[in-house]
């Protein structure tokens, strides 16, 4: 009884919600009181890095709501949603779970298999990328583009979480330019890059993030990358990794 009951309060509860009225498109965002990230899991302790580091605590913080940056990142989505075409629809939902294999098929589409001594490198670095991405993300506590003007941005898909940075952004980037100091014969390294910036772009063109979330999102992916090179255990594991697959390293 007491289930059934239960699940019509949370019927209620959903219904009432989905009545609030459309002016909910400039929602005020308190910095006092930050909101969750809605993530399926919480990251893991970092391995690589703290989280203490100052670089964090110095990174850009997300436009303020109603300025010049957050109404030219609107003003953006705006355009990008009204030209998007058929081939940038599907390359964002194919982007539209994020996993170390969008960017190690430049590569292989068989890299695990093929190099998992580096793979498994790959997914300690993305678990502290993870780690900060979200740090930030409640410090920052920015809706998502279609959350905070849902009469106005028409995303293709819906996700969980909060919007800057962007976890894809940062987490692509991050995996491009490790991969990109193994790879780089024939040109790989430059592909990584653009498959990386492909995969950010294809998070505004699905109304998910904003241009501004995307940007920063690969400049944490860089300064997380410029960390984890500095990073004597993230080297040696790395260039341990890469001998066991038989990569040449530089």
């Amino acid at each position: 009884m007491k289930r059934h009951l239960y699940i019509l309060l949370g019927v209620i509860v959903v219904f009432g919600f989905s009545r609030l009225p459309s002016s909910a498109d400039l929602t005020t965002q308190s910095s006092e009181t930050p909101m969750a990230a809605t993530a399926s899991h919480s990251p893991a302790k970092p391995i690589f890095v703290t989280g203490d580091e100052k670089v964090w605590s110095d990174f850009p913080k997300k436009p303020a709501l109603g300025s010049k940056e957050d109404q030219a990142d609107l003003q953006t989505i705006l355009s990008v949603q009204a030209s998007r075409t058929a081939e940038q629809k599907d390359e964002a939902m194919k982007d539209k779970h994020y996993q170390i294999i969008l960017v190690t098929d430049v590569i292989d589409p068989a890299f695990k298999t093929k190099y998992p001594n580096i793979y498994g490198v790959l997914e300690q670095a993305d678990n502290d990328c993870y780690f900060i991405t979200t740090k930030l993300k409640n410090e920052n506590a920015r809706l998502r583009p279609y959350e905070q003007y849902p009469t106005q941005v028409q995303p293709l898909f819906k996700t969980g979480g909060l919007s800057y940075p962007s976890g894809h952004a940062s987490g692509v980037e991050l995996q491009a330019r490790i991969l990109a100091t193994l790879f780089h014969a024939n040109g790989q390294d430059a592909l990584l890059l653009k498959r990386a910036k492909q995969v950010g772009d294809s998070r505004v063109v699905a109304g998910v993030h904003y241009p501004s979330d995307v940007k920063e999102g690969m400049d944490l992916g860089d300064l997380l990358f410029a960390q984890l090179e500095a990073n004597p255990k993230f080297t040696a594991e790395l260039a341990a990794a890469a001998k066991a697959d038989k990569v040449p390293t530089p």
